[in-house]
């Protein structure tokens, strides 16, 4: 490792904190912040949408600039673009003008979390070292997941616009970035030529573990945001912001555990089979979910989501990580992120069409059943690709 590679890295798990916080802290108090803007409930719907397509969209296109002007330069521009985005609603309360917000606000943080990934990879050889930074990176991630929306409910049971405050901590996450000693090497690209780098690119798309972390990744999304977008509702029909953030903490403090486990052990070989360990997990909790409305009840199985996430993110991760070319590394992470972001897109407004169309309980039955098939596809995909990686 390089001298300062511990203080680098605690700051991109900083900033990788801070790119969670555009949807974990809108559900827990979707109900006050939809009437005090004089919107409905939707509105806070229409708000995930267009952070998501935006993220979606630009996550490509910093994915491949960062390949060739470097990591840091993409990270601040995203930070800043993140904190203008988030502070609109603090400014003007016009429906348009929130949502264009947003759209900024997704086009920035397209420019984080990929960047978090791709310079972890740029930092460390593949192996151990790095896939101990990046089961840490999944901890960061367990740690926003379990605190941000409970930090929410909190902010929102004191005013409404504390929700929209907590996302200035872009801009002191900027700083950080601008003022720690970015090693060189982190920042400097080799040059690529364009026909190299497309030939890159087609040889990565051929390999079966990538193709099949990216997929499981959307299924995951998908099921992770409807349940995340359930859950809250499961308690007097979600209009206690404080309960529904504490709902979420049980969920945070399982996976935290879980990526720690991964940090101590890193040397795992049969990933295929963790990966369907971590689906079929994940399925059994989330048909718990449609059977009971009993908040012990829904802690625990909150406890069993945690668990089952820590070993999927971190795994997915790993996969990508190992697998993914280093000249291609910011665009292969951008695509990753971007199939969670995809599967948080689709994931919130399906579930929640289901359980008005369906039930709570066949909504939630229905996610787990995707997630049985996430699993099945991701053990058979993962293990193809274990025997072969095209060269590069």
């Amino acid at each position: 490792m390089r001298q300062n590679s511990f203080f680098v890295l605690s700051v991109l798990l900083l900033a990788a904190v801070v790119s969670m916080l555009p949807n974990a802290v809108l559900f827990p108090a979707a109900h006050d912040i939809a009437v005090h803007l004089h919107v409905p409930v939707s509105f806070v719907g229409l708000m995930v949408t267009s952070y998501s397509i935006a993220y979606v969209a630009a996550t490509p296109v910093f994915g491949i600039l960062s390949d060739y002007a470097g990591r840091k330069s993409v990270l601040l521009v995203g930070l800043v673009l993140f904190g203008l985005g988030g502070i609109v609603p603090l400014v003007v309360q016009q429906g348009v003008m929130i949502l264009a917000g947003r759209v900024v606000m997704g086009i920035g943080s397209a420019g984080v979390l990929p960047m978090v990934d791709s310079t972890i990879g740029d930092m460390y050889e593949a192996g151990a070292n790095r896939r101990k930074a990046l089961a840490a990176f999944g901890g960061a991630i367990a740690v926003a997941e379990a605190v941000l929306p409970f930090l929410s409910g909190l902010c929102d049971s004191i005013s409404w616009r504390g929700v929209f405050m907590l996302y200035t901590s872009a801009f002191v996450s900027a700083l950080l970035v601008t003022w720690i000693v970015w090693p060189k090497k982190l920042d400097e690209p080799d040059s690529y030529s364009p026909h190299g780098y497309l030939r890159a690119l087609k040889l990565t798309s051929t390999m079966p573990a990538l193709f099949g972390a990216l997929l499981c990744t959307v299924l995951f999304g998908v099921v992770y945001f409807g349940v995340s977008s359930l859950l809250p509702l499961s308690v007097d029909n979600g209009n206690n912001g404080l309960l529904n953030g504490f709902l979420f903490l049980p969920l945070g403090i399982s996976w935290v555990a879980s990526s720690a486990w991964f940090v101590k052990r890193p040397h795992i070989v049969k990933v295929h089979r963790a990966i369907l360990l971590g689906s079929l997990i994940l399925a059994v909790g989330t048909i718990l979910l449609g059977l009971t409305h009993k908040v012990l009840f829904l802690l625990a199985i909150s406890l069993v989501w945690g668990l089952g996430s820590g070993i999927l993110t971190t795994l997915y991760s790993w996969v990508v990580g190992d697998e993914t070319p280093a000249r291609v590394r910011g665009a292969v992470n951008a695509l990753y992120n971007a199939a969670y972001v995809l599967g948080f897109a689709i994931g919130a407004p399906l579930f929640l069409y289901l359980k008005e169309v369906w039930s709570y309980q066949w909504s939630a039955t229905t996610a787990g059943g995707v997630m049985i098939v996430s699993g099945v596809l991701g053990y058979i995909l993962i293990r193809i690709g274990q025997h072969a990686s095209p060269a590069l």
